[in-house]
């Protein structure tokens, strides 16, 4: 605890006279800290600023009156009175005082022994006064049900909580005297566990009476265990989750009435689905063709939301096929507008090559599909108030009086966008659109822009409201890991060593890097708070590349506690805290993460990407200020999953990273293969 690296060790020494000095010495060889000062006067001062454990008065006027000012204000400090002469009355008024005279006869050696068992004293006595007071805080203020028990599961303190017993009413008490004894039976046979056999119970959840009145309780005891190993009871805590239980249960009972809704829509919906598909086939082949083939398309994207309803309420996986963490935005941009009504609107894809996002399709049609609609929905060029701007448009519903609207998606430095021309949105509605049922529509419900907002917090993106180029609506989807085709750069036959090391920010534990040659292996331990916001903290093995760069290598271990340990590959301007940086790798849990700071003075970045197995090979490009993140299941065949601008200069930094998450518990993290490389342009 805190107080054992803060507690008071100094010996304030009063020594107008100078008599002291061997004593002052003999302290500080004993590694013990002095103060010193040449009158009560000055002591007295010092007494209301610093902490002490220990004060030596000397030869000194009215030494009696350190140890009076020392009781006045309660400081409860060792008062040493150790005159070279033994005058009556100033030793008298010190004992009088609280202090404690050393005879002049004390050997010099044996004077700095006992100033040093007075301070160690204190500096138990100090200890157990804060522990005591920590402690009774925990127990009168927390409202944390604690408690301890002796040998006999007896009760020897317990919390104040509202609406428990007094703990002066159950001291000495067992929990069957305290309680029903049948409701105590069970927790009856859990303290003699721990107590006879020093077994830990954790986070077991109890029930007691019976309904209507059941009320369930969450507890926690562990063996109370003396320096010498003795049980001498045991310690534990006990919480009511009573109404926990109640909401778990009244949510399971929700989740089935849910699907039971989701499989009686699918089952009567898929009959006249499929007899509206069966007649719109016997009519194609006629004059109104395109339409039909229209119709077709509508119709099968209904049954395909049917499926996606029933897989969503059930929590099913998605199919294999639709289940690719990777989409190409560009065709699936285009495929969700040919399947929606937009009347005269144009649609404009601004990327400049293919461009892909760490999504699936089930999730990223319905965000465009309502983008979409609700864009052409109120993109008529007919004038209207600010306020008919629609938060939500239901599947089918378009005007399709979109007369002379483009809708626009392109990219971000960190995402993309979807804008129109259309009227736009006022500042002072942007947040409230996305509200669950806003709606400024007769017909509407509030889900559609809702639902986007939904989706890109899923996926951990960022949704901003703007407005576009052409005063329009423009929603900006920032921290979305989208890649496009970058610069044509092949690996050259320059090839670099892994040759510098250092700890960025603050790591205090582990053996750090390590190279097998034989096996091609690095091996890195250390600890380190994290790699995020304005935290960098982590081991780096690197080497310094003027031009344009690629790294890969292979993640075959990683032990680590937190879930949010990271080990991966990172370009980085500089080894300082503040430099700029892009990055993939793994984390503890929660599988592939990419992190950048794309420019000096911001915060660092973090994504983690939904895969249906970890990664194990990771690949960093540098092109000039362009860093591109790609991964690959095998090593063979790489997806890009994020390129974008970080502010990089010649010499980079190219290598290895790692961080536990937890100071003080090293993470380890082993690479194979790796290689830094030159790129060069085709």
């Amino acid at each position: 605890m805190g107080i054992y690296v803060r507690d008071p060790s100094a010996v304030l020494v009063v020594d107008p006279a100078g008599e002291l000095t061997a004593l002052r010495r003999g302290l500080a060889n004993d590694d013990r800290s002095v103060t010193a000062v040449d009158s009560v006067d000055a002591a007295l001062d010092r007494l209301g600023t610093d902490r002490f454990a220990c004060v030596v008065v000397g030869d000194a006027q009215n030494p009696d009156r350190v140890a009076e000012a020392v009781a006045e204000r309660g400081l409860d400090l060792p008062v040493l009175y150790a005159p070279t002469e033994g005058e009556d009355a100033a030793v008298g008024a010190m004992a009088a005082a609280g202090g404690r005279y050393l005879p002049p006869e004390v050997a010099e050696d044996r004077l700095v022994e006992i100033v040093g068992e007075a301070v160690d004293t204190y500096r138990d006595r100090y200890r157990e006064r804060e522990a005591t007071s920590i402690l009774e805080t925990m127990l009168a203020d927390l409202n944390v049900p604690l408690y301890a028990k002796d040998t006999e599961a007896r009760h020897v303190m317990m919390s104040d909580v509202p609406g428990g017993p007094a703990p002066a009413d159950v001291a000495g008490k067992t929990d069957a005297e305290v309680y029903n004894e049948i409701d105590a039976g069970d927790t009856t046979t859990d303290d003699q566990e721990v107590i006879e056999e020093g077994r830990e119970i954790h986070r077991k959840v109890e029930s007691h009476g019976q309904p209507p009145a059941e009320h369930w309780s969450r507890t926690t005891k562990v063996p109370w265990v003396d320096d010498d190993g003795t049980i001498r009871g045991l310690v534990g805590m006990s919480q009511d989750i009573t109404d926990l239980k109640y909401k778990e249960r009244e949510l399971a009972e929700q989740n089935e009435r849910l699907e039971r809704f989701a499989d009686y829509v699918s089952h009567d919906l898929k009959n006249p689905l499929q007899v509206a598909m069966g007649y719109v086939g016997v009519a194609r082949g006629g004059e109104h063709d395109t339409e039909l083939a229209r119709a077709e398309d509508a119709l099968d994207r209904m049954d395909e939301m049917l499926d996606d309803l029933r897989h969503t309420v059930r929590g099913d996986d998605v199919p294999e096929s639709e289940g690719s963490p990777i989409v190409t935005l560009d065709d699936l941009v285009r495929e969700v507008w040919e399947s929606i009504e937009t009347g005269d609107a144009t649609l404009e894809v601004a990327f400049e090559s293919p461009v892909t996002v760490v999504a699936t399709h089930a999730d990223l049609r319905p965000l465009f599909e309502n983008l979409f609609k609700n864009a052409v929905e109120h993109g008529s060029t007919s004038p209207r108030s600010s306020s008919t701007h629609e938060s939500s448009i239901e599947h089918g519903s378009t005007n399709g009086d979109a007369t002379g609207l483009t809708v626009r998606v392109g990219p971000l430095p960190d995402g993309f966008y979807v804008a129109d021309d259309g009227h736009g949105i006022p500042a002072d509605e942007r947040e409230e659109v996305l509200e669950e049922g806003y709606t400024t529509a007769e017909t509407g419900t509030g889900t559609g822009l809702a639902l986007v907002d939904e989706i890109a917090d899923e996926h951990r993106w960022r949704l901003e409201i703007a407005a576009s180029e052409a005063d329009g609506a423009k929603f900006e989807f920032h921290n979305a890991p989208v890649a496009s085709t970058g610069p044509n750069r092949t690996a050259g036959e320059t090839t670099y060593d892994l040759d510098e090391a250092v700890d960025v920010g603050d790591v205090g534990m582990g053996d750090r890097g390590r190279y097998d040659a034989d096996r091609d292996r690095w091996t890195i331990e250390c600890d380190g708070r994290d790699i995020w916001r304005d935290i960098n903290d982590f081991h780096y093995v690197f080497t310094r590349v003027t031009g344009d760069v690629r790294i890969e290598g292979r993640l075959v271990e990683m032990d680590c506690e937190s879930g949010y340990a990271k080990a991966g590959l990172m370009v980085r301007d500089d080894t300082d805290e503040d430099s700029t940086y892009g990055y993939v790798g793994r984390t503890g849990e929660y599988g592939t993460e990419l992190l950048w700071r794309a420019r000096d003075g911001q915060d660092g970045r973090s994504q983690q990407l939904d895969e249906p197995e970890p990664f194990e090979y990771f690949r960093v490009d540098r092109v000039g200020e362009v860093v591109t993140c790609s991964v690959s299941a095998h090593g063979s065949t790489w997806r890009t999953v994020d390129r974008r601008p970080v502010a990089l200069e010649d010499p980079v930094c190219v290598g290895l990273a790692v961080c536990s998450n937890v100071p003080l518990e090293p993470a380890t993290a082993a690479f194979e293969g790796v290689t830094v490389t030159e790129l060069t342009s085709e």
